[in-house]
């Protein structure tokens, strides 16, 4: 596993652009679901890259959305860059949702989407592998394997993320 690690982050740091570090970024990469991950493992043969503030209300067309696999995602940007994750379309609630907001400017990455406490705020601490971030789980089952629109920034009221504090409309979505 820490080989997979090492290798992965090594990849990010040769191959990925020195401009997504001053961008807000979102990539994204569906693994099979054989836990037993090793290099090129990914369902998918592209990563799915959305820039900050490009909300996505269904990812129906984006590459391997149909294929059967769980997401991983990688988050650049500066301190504050926040990015949602719904496991439904138009940013519907009822199927989960996953809240990262950068906490530093470090890359942020999160091989299981699943693994936080359920509604309520997770601090994480930078590592050797990741920058820090808080996280916001509102879970569901198979979340990881449904991710189905993404909405940058702060969509909610006050502290704590729950229904019906929703802060935006569908129509200045494209």
């Amino acid at each position: 596993m820490m080989k997979f690690f090492a290798t992965t982050l090594m990849s990010f740091i040769f191959f990925i652009p020195s401009g997504f570090a001053n961008d807000g970024k979102l990539m994204l990469d569906k693994l099979r679901m054989d836990y037993n991950i090793t290099l090129g493992d990914s369902a998918c043969d592209e990563l799915l890259y959305i820039d900050s503030g490009k909300d996505v209300q269904s990812m129906h067309g984006y590459p391997c959305y149909h294929r059967t696999g769980r997401y991983t995602m990688s988050l650049f940007g500066p301190a504050g860059t926040t990015v949602t994750l719904f496991g439904k379309h138009s940013f519907e609630k009822e199927r989960g949702y996953l809240i990262i907001k950068k906490k530093d400017d470090g890359l942020v990455w999160i091989l299981d989407l699943e693994d936080f406490p359920h509604r309520e705020w997770f601090n994480s601490m930078a590592t050797k592998d990741s920058g820090a971030y808080e996280a916001f789980y509102n879970s569901a089952p198979i979340f990881e394997q449904n991710v189905s629109s993404i909405k940058w920034g702060n969509w909610w009221s006050g502290e704590q993320p729950l229904e019906g504090t929703n802060n935006f409309t569908l129509g200045t979505i494209e």
